[in-house]
């Protein structure tokens, strides 16, 4: 009788089968191996995303990473940082996981659904940060109460404005939660760019995209809305109430693999596009019936 360990020759086959890829698969490379290659990815895909969409901004373009999260807070943003003006990283569970300083001195957070309430309420809040701070160097003035700063942390007004260009990192957008976000980004009638793990996420997210009519309807808000307010109950702002007219979709791409990606990552495909007035796209969905 063999030994338990003993091997056939099918056990040799396979394990000269793996070593093969192996050698063809350094740490540099494996996004499993070396997690440090996919956060490298956040970063050189926003670079890439704002050449290819040919809007920068001028010299100092704001990007808004929207549905951000831990991942998004631990990665080093140093050099996008020397190009952009600014990065707001917005989501409900920014703060959950990741450090509480962002690498990256152009870099500020948001714990909130994205929304434009949602940056007005960041923005009153800032100003409030920055006004008391002034009161106190006032009071206490030393070496620099004549260039006063916001701490770190808080959120610069100028990030706040409408970006020229907003991100969305291995998104799921076409699901529910996302269903008054993709509105306010459409509103934002700026580039919008979506990186996502599988092919049919933007398969999906383009069929959404296609169907305003029914993407935005009174019926698939409020069964959007019940779902996002059990994922999210303590989300600001909360989700709720009709919306007025929804921009309709001008796709400047509709899903190619992300050269700045490795294939099976998380940002394996990208997409962009930006939101057009009703009037100068399609009709309006209830125009159409």
């Amino acid at each position: 009788m063999a030994p338990f360990f003993a091997w056939e020759r099918h056990h040799y086959v396979r394990l000269a089968a793996f070593a093969c890829v192996a050698a063809f698969v350094t740490a540099e490379d494996n996004v499993f191996l070396n997690p440090a290659s996919t956060l490298e990815t956040f970063p050189r895909t926003l670079l890439a995303g704002l050449a290819k969409i040919g809007g920068d901004g001028g010299a100092s373009p704001t990007v808004h990473v929207v549905g951000a999260a831990g991942r998004e807070a631990t990665v080093d943003w140093t050099d996008a940082c020397k190009i952009v003006g600014g990065i707001l990283l917005v989501g409900p569970q920014v703060f959950l996981d990741g450090p509480e300083k962002v690498e990256g001195n152009c870099v500020s957070k948001v714990q909130a659904l994205y929304s434009a309430e949602a940056l007005r309420d960041a923005l009153v809040a800032a100003e409030a940060h920055l006004g008391s701070q002034h009161q106190r160097q006032a009071a206490s003035p030393g070496p620099d109460s004549l260039a006063p700063s916001v701490e770190e942390g808080v959120v610069k007004a100028a990030q706040l404005e409408a970006p020229d260009m907003a991100i969305a990192f291995n998104s799921d957008m076409y699901t529910c939660p996302w269903r008054r976000t993709l509105a306010e980004l459409l509103r934002l009638q700026n580039p919008v760019l979506v990186t996502t793990y599988d092919y049919f996420e933007v398969e999906a997210l383009k069929r959404i995209l296609d169907d305003p009519a029914n993407t935005f309807s009174a019926e698939s808000l409020r069964e959007c809305d019940e779902i996002t307010a059990g994922l999210y109950p303590n989300s600001t702002p909360r989700p709720g109430g009709a919306m007025s007219e929804v921009p309709t979709v001008r796709w400047l791409w509709e899903g190619e693999l992300n050269p700045h990606s490795m294939a099976s990552s998380p940002n394996a495909y990208w997409l962009a596009f930006v939101g057009v007035p009703l009037s100068a796209g399609r009709s309006a969905p209830n125009e159409e019936l």
